[in-house]
């Protein structure tokens, strides 16, 4: 019955036309380790990247660490231009290894917005080691700005 549900939600929907410079701008990010005649590959971008969070973005956090991470993945950002594919696999790679950075950069932005600790070691602030639920019983919204910077912004949780 679900299915069924579901097709009669999404034929409510509003039908989007696609965005075909959209569409073609993504084919080029896509593509682009491809057509690179040198660069890196995308395992020495992605082992620096997962050496940065583990170092810096796990807990026990603090802002000093989650500073320097924010320092170090803008560098490593800056690398996703020198991104070299030699074959399909690697620029699915490469795509993947943009998208771990992607939630690198959230996870820190939600990270210094969240002055509290939580859920255990998941969340542990040693600036903050209290839970708060007075000022931070909310959701950590997480965007990317106009920038391409991530822009945080905080939401009540409603009820109980």
């Amino acid at each position: 019955m679900r299915g069924r549900e579901a097709v009669k939600f999404a034929g409510k929907g509003e039908h989007l036309t696609p965005d075909w410079n959209e569409a073609e701008e993504e084919k080029d990010r896509v593509f682009a380790p491809l057509r690179r005649a040198e660069g890196i590959p995308p395992a020495l971008l992605e082992r620096k990247l997962r050496q940065t969070v583990n170092q810096y973005v796990d807990s026990p956090k603090s802002e000093p660490k989650l500073r320097t991470a924010q320092e170090r993945l803008a560098r490593l950002r800056e690398e996703v231009a020198l991104l070299k594919a030699a074959d399909l696999h690697e620029a699915m790679k490469a795509v993947e290894v943009q998208a771990i950075l992607d939630c690198a950069e959230m996870v820190v932005a939600a990270s210094l917005e969240r002055k509290e600790s939580r859920w255990g070691i998941y969340h542990h602030r040693v600036d903050f080691p209290r839970r708060n639920d007075e000022e931070w019983r909310k959701f950590v919204i997480v965007q990317r700005g106009a920038s391409g910077q991530p822009v945080t912004t905080t939401q009540p949780i409603s009820g109980g």
